[in-house]
């Protein structure tokens, strides 16, 4: 089963698994996510997954839960943080309590690098999963609630994926309170001017979807017996200054611009990705200059494509 099954990168866990000859469930509630994405081959159940009653759908036994599901803006999480507790805390507890019921033993989350909030200088480079995790946001608050709730369960084994700076095509580009990357892509392509909310000098690691499916596809053949937290990055640092000139360079003429903060901003956010690669045995390889191209590409696509799912994602 994957929750967020209409989501940008829960849609993408759906199309590989669907590859690979599995039966997905899928379950989404349409809030974000675009019926569209959803592949061909899903058995598809629209819902919120804190009201639905999942197990009066299940015809049969699941092997995983991959719970997408969730609010993914540290942004709207500032002004709306009840929404963001239920949508990321409650809707985990909801999917554990699932898992209990139904006998499912393998339970893998999507978290996020906003845990680890505004840590020391000394560690801020290179974040590791067993360091300090102190969020600065409400949306790190309640990835780290679900995180240290899941560690609490005993009825099955489940896994963390701390995902960093995802990008790439298939993001929505009308977006622009979630994914730094979509966000200074979108603005450039729609008026040739870039805005940036805070310091160009901020740190991020930002990681090609086909890695992170890559890394979600080696979790549900990867066996462990307890809770584990996992860094899904490349491990290389990219200012935000340098990313919005690499755009720039793909669309001349475009114009950047500085100001205010969004609240609760990371400041550093690279990840030390060791424990990824030698438990998943993955590790991302996308450039970010060729991630940029590809999604670039893939944007001009879409527009030029009116009468598919590009009206509603750019």
């Amino acid at each position: 089963m994957v929750t967020g099954a209409a989501g940008f990168i829960g849609s993408r866990v759906c199309e590989a698994l669907i590859a690979e000859g599995h039966t997905v469930f899928g379950v989404d509630d349409f809030s974000k996510g675009l019926e569209a994405r959803v592949p061909q081959g899903v058995e598809l159940t629209s819902g919120d997954v804190n009201v639905l009653n999942l197990e009066s759908l299940m015809v049969e036994p699941l092997d995983a839960i991959f719970h997408l599901a969730g609010q993914s803006s540290g942004e709207y999480s500032f002004y709306h943080p009840i929404e963001d507790l239920q949508r990321n805390y409650q809707s985990t507890v909801s999917m554990a309590q699932f898992a209990r019921s139904t006998g499912v033993r393998k339970f893998i989350h999507a978290s996020s690098m906003s845990v680890y909030g505004n840590p020391p200088a000394s560690e801020a480079g290179s974040l590791s999963e067993d360091g300090l995790a102190l969020p600065v946001s409400n949306y790190g608050v309640s990835k780290l609630a679900a995180e240290t709730f899941l560690r609490a369960q005993t009825h099955m084994s489940s896994l963390s994926l701390r995902m960093f700076n995802v990008y790439g095509p298939g993001q929505n580009l009308k977006r622009l309170d979630q994914g730094m990357v979509s966000i200074f892509l979108s603005q450039a392509l729609a008026d040739q001017s870039i805005e940036v909310k805070g310091s160009k000098d901020r740190i991020r690691d930002f990681v090609f979807i086909d890695d992170v499916v890559e890394a979600w596809l080696r979790a549900l053949y990867f066996d462990f017996d307890r809770h584990l937290n996992l860094n899904v990055g490349t491990g290389i640092g990219s200012t935000v200054e340098s990313l919005v000139h690499k755009i720039k360079a793909l669309l001349p003429g475009t114009s950047i611009k500085y100001s205010a903060p969004t609240p609760a901003d990371q400041q550093i956010a690279v990840p030390n990705i060791d424990l990824l690669s030698s438990t998943l045995k993955s590790v991302p390889s996308t450039s970010l200059d060729d991630g940029l191209a590809a999604f670039l590409n893939w944007a001009h696509d879409e527009r030029d494509r009116p009468e598919s799912a590009a009206e509603e994602l750019y």
